[in-house]
C-alpha cells in the first residue's frame, strides 16, 4: 500500500501549493470576490491536509513530511508559470533540486511495522503541546518572528505525529474520546496557523516559509524514528543525510526569492521587523 500513501502525498503538496497561489490571488482581489477565492484556496489547503492524513497510514511521518514539503518548490514554479512572479533561472534550478532531495528523504525512509503507538507517545505530545502554549508569551515580543516561526513549525509537525499514532491504534470513533493525540491535532493546528500569521507580520513570507517547513520536516521525522518505528533503508543513511542538507539549503534559497518577488510591492522584511510593536 506504499503506493497508495506515495499518491496521496503528492496529491497533499500539489493540492497545498495551489492552495498556496490561488490564496496569494484572492489576497490582492477585491473585498467580496477576493474573500471568496480566498474561502476556496482554503478549502484546497483542507483537502491537501486530509490527503496527508491518509498517507500517513501507509508511509513512515518522515516521508510524508518530505513530500509534502515538495509544495515550497511546487509553488515557486508554479508563480512562475502564471506569471505571478518571475523566478530566476537558479531559482528554478533550486527548485527542481529541492524536489529531488525531498524525494530522496521520502525513498530513504520505512515504518517499522509497530503494531500500536507506545504510550510515551501521548506523553510527548500533550507535554510538547504545553511548552508550546507556555512560549507562545514569549514568543509575541516586538522582535519575535524567528520564535514565532518556530513555534509554528513545531506546532504543524506535532499534527502528523499525532494523526500517525492514531493510525497506529485501530478504534472506533468512541474510543477515539479517550485518545490524548485525537484532541492535540485542532490543538497544534491551531496554534501553528496562528503563529504561522503573527510570524508574518514580522517576518519576510520567504524566511518565515523556510523556517517553518524545514521544521516540519525534520521534528516529525526524528520523533517519527524515535517514537513510532520509523526507520532509515539500510544503506541509506549517507544519501538521507546530504539529501537533508540540500534540502534545507534550496528551501532557504527559495525563501529568499520570494522575498524579492515581494519587494515590488512591499517594503523588505528580514525575520525580524522594527517598526509595529503590537503582536
Amino acid at each position: 500500500m506504499g503506493g497508495l500513501g506515495f499518491l496521496a502525498a503528492v496529491v497533499s503538496a500539489a493540492l497545498s501549493s495551489a492552495a498556496t497561489l490561488v490564496q496569494a490571488r484572492g489576497a490582492r482581489g477585491g473585498r467580496a470576490a477576493g474573500a471568496l477565492v480566498y474561502a476556496a484556496g482554503l478549502t484546497l489547503d483542507l483537502l491537501g491536509w486530509v490527503m496527508s492524513a491518509v498517507a500517513l497510514r501507509y508511509l513512515p511521518v518522515f516521508a510524508v513530511q518530505s513530500i509534502t514539503a515538495s509544495q515550497v518548490a511546487l509553488t515557486v514554479v508554479g508563480a512562475h508559470l502564471l506569471g505571478t512572479t518571475r523566478a530566476r533561472p537558479g531559482h528554478l534550478v533550486a527548485a527542481l533540486l529541492s524536489a529531488a532531495a525531498l524525494g530522496v528523504l521520502a525513498a530513504g525512509g520505512q515504518t517499522g511495522g509497530s503494531a500500536a503507538a507506545p504510550d510515551v507517545v501521548d506523553y510527548v505530545i500533550v507535554v510538547g503541546g504545553a511548552a508550546l502554549l507556555v512560549a507562545t508569551p514569549f514568543a509575541l515580543r516586538p522582535r519575535g518572528a524567528l520564535a514565532r516561526a518556530t513555534i509554528a513549525g513545531l506546532a504543524f509537525g506535532g499534527v502528523p505525529v499525532a494523526v500517525r499514532a492514531l493510525h497506529e491504534r485501530p478504534a472506533g470513533i468512541a474510543d477515539l474520546l479517550h485518545q490524548p493525540a485525537a484532541y492535540a491535532i485542532p490543538v497544534l493546528a491551531g496554534l501553528g496557523a496562528v503563529m504561522f500569521a503573527l510570524a508574518l507580520r514580522r517576518g519576510s513570507p520567504g524566511s518565515v516559509a523556510a523556517v517553518v517547513v524545514g521544521i516540519e520536516v525534520l521534528a516529525p521525522g526524528l520523533l517519527g524514528m524515535a517514537l513510532l518505528g520509523d526507520t532509515l533503508r539500510p544503506g541509506w543513511a549517507l544519501p538521507t543525510a546530504l539529501a537533508a542538507a540540500v534540502a534545507l539549503t534550496t528551501l532557504v534559497v527559495l525563501g529568499r526569492a520570494q522575498d524579492n518577488a515581494n519587494k515590488r510591492d512591499h517594503p523588505p522584511l528580514g525575520l525580524v521587523e522594527q517598526h509595529p510593536t503590537t503582536p
